[in-house]
């Protein structure tokens, strides 16, 4: 009786012990350790530190224009007269750097010097004896307009009021008077002066009676002289060559 008791009880242990055995068998085998250090790889720098951009872009597609943003100058530009020369050309980068969105404008070098990039013939020879202030300290924007304007040689549109008259006071006092040269009256200062250098004092561009006489014959002049002879005066010292009140 005893050893039929201990028969039974090896066969429930084997019977228990094999589904065990089984799940044993049937795992995956454990990961092998290893005592070799292995140093990480770093990522390319392209993944982390893109590129920067070249230009500002709307998308994938090109490069922003000056007029996509300054549309409003363009419709002005397009109303004057007379524009420069790269103006037409849009090409803005002759004088101006890209600015992006610093909202700040940036030459591409000092304006009287970009000037001088295509107008060099006006410093080539021997200065003249009399030279325009201005012209002589570089203020080229003093006189002229840079994109465009409605006079000749974009001469600002407001001359003389808003550029001779703003160094020559006398001459803004001789526009009020009641009696003005005709060109004067106009604004046409370069009708007798130079703009930038001469040899004549004052800047005329030629001397005594030659400088009236194209617009007034001499006969003319002796003969509004004859009650009053000029007595050997040129024409520009007997009168006031821009106004008077006589």
């Amino acid at each position: 009786m005893k050893s039929r008791n201990l028969f039974w009880s090896a066969v429930a242990v084997l019977a228990l012990g094999l589904p065990v055995a089984r799940l044993a068998l049937s795992a995956p085998p454990a990961p092998a350790t290893s005592t070799t250090s292995v140093t990480p790889v770093a990522p390319p720098a392209s993944a982390t530190h893109p590129a920067p951009a070249t230009a500002v872009r709307r998308g994938s597609g090109p490069a922003r224009e000056c007029y996509d943003c300054h549309g409003a100058s363009r419709t002005a530009f397009k109303k004057k007269k007379f524009m420069h020369a790269p103006l037409k050309k849009n090409d803005c980068a002759s004088c101006h750097r890209s600015h992006g969105f610093s909202q700040s404008l940036v030459l591409q070098k000092a304006a009287n010097q970009i000037c001088l990039d295509c107008h060099g013939e006006m410093v080539k020879g021997a200065p003249a004896a009399h030279q325009h202030p201005a012209f002589t300290r570089g203020d080229c924007l003093g006189c002229h307009d840079p994109h465009a304007s409605d006079r000749p040689h974009l001469v600002r549109d407001q001359t003389p009021a808003g550029s001779c008259f703003t160094c020559h006071s006398g001459s803004l006092a001789e526009s009020k008077l009641a009696n003005q040269h005709e060109p004067f009256l106009k604004g046409n200062c370069s009708s007798c002066h130079e703009a930038h250098q001469s040899p004549n004092e004052g800047m005329v561009k030629v001397k005594g009676d030659a400088l009236c006489t194209p617009c007034h014959a001499l006969a003319q002049v002796e003969g509004k002289h004859a009650k009053s002879p000029r007595r050997g005066l040129e024409c520009p010292r007997g009168r006031g060559p821009d106004g008077d009140d006589a």
